[in-house]
């Protein structure tokens, strides 16, 4: 019942058009998130089912679909190119912008960073994302997400195109309670997943393809993070 529910979803996309088709994404990734408001696998069997669903028709709708792992992550480590000192430099970049960073949502963002931006768009970054997930098109856009506020962090939710291919890196995390916050990964069929990470740390993922979120800040908490955005290409 569930292949032929997929089968369909396929077909209903394949008879719309460019504009209608990017809807349509966005409509299943709000499901996605609204199936799993508290970042964990639905327990309901329906709902289950239907996170299944959604989830299986976002990821087999992209063209790089076989790229795709069942968690959507195709990398996480600490690689060479993060230097301690490459990743001082950004950790004080991020300190510094703090203070002109805008609130969007339930975390504040901030843009225009030169360190940040250089690396976003170095050939060293690309290269190495495209040893890891296939051939790749940066788009130049570096962003510094802070939480460091009590109950801030990010719902389980499909990232758009901008940020189909996500790379994140880990800046810092000060926390005093444990578990910590962490990045979760909500994949089809499976429990979610939570990820730790360490500063230097790095995942790439395919964030418009599987949902994710992150873990509300408890007190005494405060994650800073720089995010890259990439177009996949081929398939």
């Amino acid at each position: 019942m569930q292949g032929q529910l997929l089968d369909k979803l396929r077909q209903f996309n394949g008879r719309l058009t460019e504009a209608e088709q990017a809807n349509f994404k966005l409509l299943l990734g709000l499901a996605a998130g609204g199936l799993t408001p508290d970042l964990h696998r639905p327990s309901d069997i329906a709902a289950a089912t239907a996170f299944d669903t959604v989830s299986d028709t976002l990821a087999t709708l992209q063209p790089y679909s076989k790229r795709i792992s069942y968690n959507g992550l195709a990398y996480r480590g600490r690689p060479d190119f993060m230097t301690d000192p490459r990743l001082l430099a950004l950790q004080e970049e991020a300190r510094t912008l703090r203070a002109s960073a805008r609130r969007f949502d339930e975390h504040f963002l901030g843009c225009g960073a030169p360190i940040a931006n250089q690396l976003a768009l170095s050939e060293t970054l690309s290269s190495f994302v495209r040893t890891h997930a296939g051939d790749v098109k940066p788009t130049g856009i570096a962003s510094f997400l802070y939480y460091d506020e009590v109950g801030q962090g990010i719902d389980a939710h499909i990232d758009t195109d901008i940020f189909s291919l996500n790379v994140l890196l880990m800046l810092s995390h000060r926390y005093k309670h444990t578990p910590r916050s962490a990045l979760v990964l909500l994949p089809p069929r499976h429990p979610a997943e939570r990820i730790e990470l360490e500063p230097g740390e790095i995942v790439i993922m395919f964030a418009g393809s599987i949902a994710h979120g992150r873990e509300r800040m408890k007190p005494d908490e405060a994650v800073s993070i720089l995010t890259f955005g990439f177009h996949p290409l081929g398939i």
